[in-house]
């Protein structure tokens, strides 16, 4: 199965979410990811240096020298060798956790910005009010699939307690454009809250590229769930809209309309004390190759992921296919996980700056298998020569299944 703006701005695209994107009248690829996890996405930008700070959870982020404001603004340029002090702003009662990137901790955060720099900020929850003693939370946990409104598919799974969303996912999505032509997308949120109505709502968006032009697209998705009845079992229903605003080239603008979907609960799991099992897990990447990793023997980290080949597009043409690799990703006692790490390396015969970030929710048994886990993922590559300035996956959704 398949990050909402005050949970994640990984996500949709930090979670939902997204695979690649193809134009009718040309090509190019998608975004969510990207739903631990709805959220302010990670700009990718070509030169100046840039600083996409990515937010999980609720809270934001500030720096010194200005520019960062997220999530309001999570992407700014800076001269060569700025050191960027980045303060982070816990909200709603969260509290900070930890950095990921080039800053780890809960310390303080300062970054000497040369080329693409991406630090992501993590905020556990604070304590909520809960509702009174004879409330109870409408939806039903569980693994959701059902039909976007236009013929392919939805998934998505609700945790325990019925209280989000997590790893929403739609893989397939139609958009007209203007002035012409059509284009194919999909939608992924790694994380939106759940009310105790049963209702939930999340608007994401991420910068990306597609046929060679910068793109920003935003997803909207609404939902409402509906308790068992006598003669039907547990459901849920809603609207979505995808647009994609081009900065440049012939196409204008794309957009879904608003459209609907709806979606059944395959089955109640049985509930154990963890969702975390440990053991090999294999799956697909989004884009229709294939994601491996393991969980090491208490479900505390995650090992060896490997996702053997990616596709990218890149500014100002062409696209390259690349491997995506991490050594571990911690696990939180709650099955999220995620990170955003950066090297140097040589792409083509270019020295390059690759930034991978991988995020996503450990399930109960789904309809996929009895353990499964699903998230998002980007790899954004900045070239410091040739004709190729940069590169980027955008946000791609991702799921594996424990093998054995």
């Amino acid at each position: 199965m398949a990050l909402s703006s005050e949970n994640l701005r990984l996500t949709r695209r930090v979670l939902s979410l997204s695979r690649r994107r193809a134009m009718t009248c040309f090509a190019g690829v998608a975004v969510a990811a990207a739903s631990l996890f709805g959220a302010a996405m990670p700009a990718v930008a070509a030169t100046p240096p840039t600083l996409v700070v990515v937010i999980l959870g609720s809270g934001g982020v500030t720096s010194q020298p200005a520019g960062i404001a997220c999530p309001a603004k999570c992407t700014a340029t800076f001269t060569t060798g700025t050191s960027v002090v980045l303060t982070a702003q816990p909200r709603n009662g969260s509290t900070f956790l930890r950095w990921s990137g080039p800053c780890s901790g809960a310390g303080a955060c300062k970054v000497m910005v040369s080329s693409l720099t991406a630090v992501a900020a993590q905020f556990l929850a604070g304590r909520t009010t809960q509702p009174p003693p004879t409330a109870k939370y409408v939806a039903v946990p569980g693994p959701y699939s059902g039909s976007n409104g236009e013929g392919w598919g939805i998934t998505f799974y609700v945790s325990r307690g019925g209280k989000s969303v997590e790893n929403l996912s739609m893989p397939t999505t139609s958009e007209s454009c203007t002035p012409s032509g059509n284009t194919n997308g999909s939608v992924g949120v790694l994380q939106v809250a759940i009310r105790p109505n049963g209702s939930f709502s999340t608007t994401t968006s991420e910068n990306g590229v597609l046929n060679s032009s910068s793109v920003k697209i935003t997803d909207t998705f609404t939902g409402q769930f509906q308790a068992a009845t006598a003669s039907a079992g547990a459901s849920a229903a809603g609207t979505w809209r995808e647009n994609i605003a081009y900065a440049s080239g012939t196409t204008a603008a794309c957009t879904s309309n608003t459209q609907s979907w709806k979606a059944t609960l395959y089955t109640e799991p049985p509930w154990n004390k963890s969702v975390v099992k440990p053991g090999n897990y294999s799956g697909s990447n989004g884009e229709g190759w294939g994601i491996t990793f393991s969980v090491a023997p208490g479900g505390a980290s995650i090992l060896n992921v490997s996702l053997p080949t990616t596709a990218e597009s890149c500014i100002p043409s062409s696209n390259i296919n690349t491997p995506f690799t991490l050594r571990a990703v911690a696990v939180q006692p709650n099955g999220s996980f995620t990170t955003s790490v950066s090297e140097s390396g040589v792409i083509n015969s270019y020295n390059a700056r690759i930034t991978y970030t991988f995020a996503g929710y450990f399930e109960g048994p789904t309809p996929s298998g009895p353990s499964t886990v699903a998230g998002a993922w980007r790899e954004n590559v900045v070239f410091a020569s040739g004709t190729t300035a940069m590169c980027t996956s955008n946000y791609q959704s991702w799921t594996a299944t424990l093998q054995g």
